[in-house]
C-alpha cells in the first residue's frame, strides 16, 4: 500500500483566502454599551502587580541562562532534527564541537561517554568482520555522529537554567511539529492502516513516533510538577493531555502499555498522589472518550498473545505472528554471530539470509537487534550505558532531594520516561533513534547540575557567619 503524504506546515504566501474563509461583511449597527461594574482600584493594582512580578521572574530566569557556542549548537541541532525546516543540523553540531574548546569550565569526558566510546570501538570491530562491510561502516559513521552529539550535550548543559530552557525549547518544537502533524493527519484521515504519524524523517513510523512522544511526556511531567505558575506550566499541562492522545492515535500497543506503566508508577511514587489522582482520572476518561476505536481492538487482541498457537488472532493484519517468526530468526542470527555480530544496520540482510520467507525485515526488538548486529558484548555495553545513567541519576536524586527538591523531582520523571521507553523497546527497534541518546545526555547533565547545586548550598551553610548559631 502506498504510504500517505504527510502533513507539512509550509503554507503558501500571498494566496487569497477562499470564500468560505473570507471575513463576512455585515451592516453597521450602532453598539449598545452595557453598564459594567467598575473594577476597584485595589483590584486593578493587584492584577498589574501580579503581571509585573511574573514578567520580572521570567526575565530573571532567561537572564540566568548561560549562552555558549556549544549550547547554541545543541539548540540548532534540535531545531533541525525536530522540525525538518532548515538543513542546519550538521552546521549546528560543528558549532557545538568548536564551542567545546571555549567552555569556561573546561572539557569533561564522563563515564557514560567512555562506555559509549567502548560501544563504538566494538561496533567498528564488528563492521570489519561483517559480510555487509560497506553498510556496517556507513551506519557506524552515523552512530559516531550521535556520540559527538552526546558529548557536546553533556558539556554544553552545565546549569539548571540551561537545562530548563533546553526542555522548554525541545517541548515547544516537538509539540508544534511532530505532535501537531500526527494529530492533523489523524483528524484528516491521512493514516496508514488506521495508524497516524507525522511521516517526516524519524517520525514516519508510528511505533517510533509513539516511543519518542513517551520521552517527551516525561519532560512535560517534570516541568509540570516543578513550575509554580505561568505559561510554561500551562504548556506542560497541555502537553500532558495532548501527548497521550498522540500515542493513542499511533496505536502502538507496546508504547501504550509502557504509557500505562508510566502513569501508574508516577502516581504511586508521587508524594501528593491523592491530590493528582482526580486530575489523572479526568484526563483518562477524556482520552478514552475521544480515542479511535481501532486502538482498543488492538489492545483487546493482546489476550491471544499468551500462546504461540493463538498469535494469529491478535490482529487481523497478522503482525504478531510475523513478529514471533522474526524473533525466532533473530535468535538464529545471534547464535550464528554471538561475538561480533553482523554489523550495524545489517539485521535486515541477516534476517533474509536465515529465513527467505520473511525476507529483509526489522527485528522489532531493540535487544534482539543489538545482539544480532553487535554480538552479545555489544548488547551488554548498551545496557551498561543506559543502566549506569539510571543508577547514577537515581543515586544523585536521593542525595539532593532535600536540598534541591525540584531537580530531584525532574530526575524522577526523566528516569521513569527512560525506563518505560526501554520497556517498549522489547517490541520495537529504538536503539538507532538519536533522541534516545539526547535523553540520556539530558539525564546525566541534570544529575550533574543538581549535585553541583547541592554542594554549593552545603558550602553556603558551612561558611562562617552563615551556619546555625550555637
Amino acid at each position: 500500500m502506498k504510504r500517505p503524504e504527510g502533513w507539512r506546515s509550509n503554507r503558501p504566501v500571498g494566496v487569497p483566502l477562499p470564500a468560505y474563509q473570507a471575513v463576512p461583511q455585515y451592516e453597521a449597527v450602532t453598539p449598545v454599551a452595557e453598564a459594567l461594574p467598575p473594577e476597584s482600584a485595589g483590584a486593578t493594582r493587584a492584577r498589574a502587580s501580579a503581571i509585573w512580578r511574573y514578567l520580572v521572574a521570567a526575565r530573571s530566569r532567561l537572564t540566568a541562562v548561560e549562552w555558549s557556542m556549544s549550547f547554541i549548537g545543541v539548540l540548532g541541532f534540535l531545531f533541525a532534527t525536530t522540525t525538518y525546516r532548515l538543513p542546519i543540523g550538521t552546521a549546528s553540531m560543528i558549532i557545538g564541537i568548536l564551542g567545546l574548546f571555549l567552555l569556561p569550565g573546561g572539557f569533561r569526558f564522563t563515564t557514560s561517554a567512555g562506555i559509549f566510546s567502548a560501544f563504538l570501538v566494538w561496533a567498528a570491530a564488528g563492521a570489519v568482520f561483517s559480510p555487509w562491510r560497506g553498510v556496517a561502516f556507513e551506519a557506524w559513521l552515523e552512530v559516531g555522529k550521535v556520540f559527538l552529539i552526546y558529548l557536546v550535550m553533556v558539556n554544553a548543559l552545565r546549569s539548571r537554567a540551561q537545562i530548563w530552557f533546553f526542555m522548554v525549547f525541545f517541548l515547544a518544537l516537538f509539540g508544534s511539529h511532530p505532535v501537531r502533524g500526527t494529530i492533523i493527519n489523524y483528524l484528516t484521515g491521512n493514516t496508514y492502516f488506521g495508524r497516524a504519524a507525522w511521516y517526516q524523517g524519524i517520525f514516519g513510523n508510528a511505533n517510533d513516533m509513539a516511543a519518542l512522544t513517551l520521552l517527551q511526556l516525561s519532560m512535560a511531567a517534570a516541568l509540570l510538577m516543578t513550575e509554580r505558575k505561568g505559561i510554561v506550566k500551562l504548556g506542560a499541562l497541555f502537553a500532558i493531555v495532548v501527548m497521550p492522545f498522540t500515542i493513542l492515535v499511533t496505536q502502538s500497543r507496546a508504547v501504550l502499555l509502557s504509557l500505562g506503566v508510566f502513569v501508574v508508577v508516577a502516581l504511586w511514587t508521587h508524594p501528593r498522589r491523592a491530590r493528582i489522582f482526580g486530575a489523572i482520572a479526568v484526563i483518562g476518561v477524556l482520552l478514552v472518550a475521544i480515542s479511535p476505536e481501532g486502538v482498543w481492538e488492538r489492545i483487546k487482541g493482546l489476550r491471544y498473545a499468551t500462546s504461540t498457537e493463538t498469535l494469529g488472532s491478535v490482529d487481523e493484519e497478522g503482525s504478531a505472528t510475523q513478529r514471533w517468526a522474526i524473533w525466532q530468526a533473530g535468535l538464529r542470527v545471534i547464535k550464528a554471530h554471538p561475538v561480533a555480530g553482523t554489523g550495524l544496520d545489517t539485521y535486515k540482510y541477516a534476517n533474509g539470509s536465515v529465513s527467505a520467507a520473511l525476507g529483509d525485515r526489522d527485528a522489532h526488538s531493540t535487544y534482539i537487534t543489538l545482539a544480532a548486529e553487535n554480538g552479545v558484548p555489544g548488547l551488554i555495553l548498551f545496557l551498561v550505558l543506559v543502566g549506569a545513567t539510571i543508577v547514577q541519576a537515581e543515586a544523585v536524586r536521593r542525595r539532593v532531594r532535600r536540598v534541591t527538591p525540584d531537580g530531584a523531582m525532574q530526575l524522577r520523571f526523566l528516569e521513569l520516561g527512560l525506563i518505560c521507553f526501554l520497556l517498549a523497546g522489547i517490541f520495537g527497534s529504538y536503539s538507532k533513534l538519536t533522541f534516545l541518546y539526547v535523553h540520556l545526555a539530558l539525564i546525566w547533565a541534570l544529575a550533574a547540575a543538581c549535585e553541583r547545586e547541592a554542594a554549593e548550598a552545603r558550602r553556603m551553610v558551612l561558611m562562617p557567619g552563615r551556619g546555625r548559631s550555637r
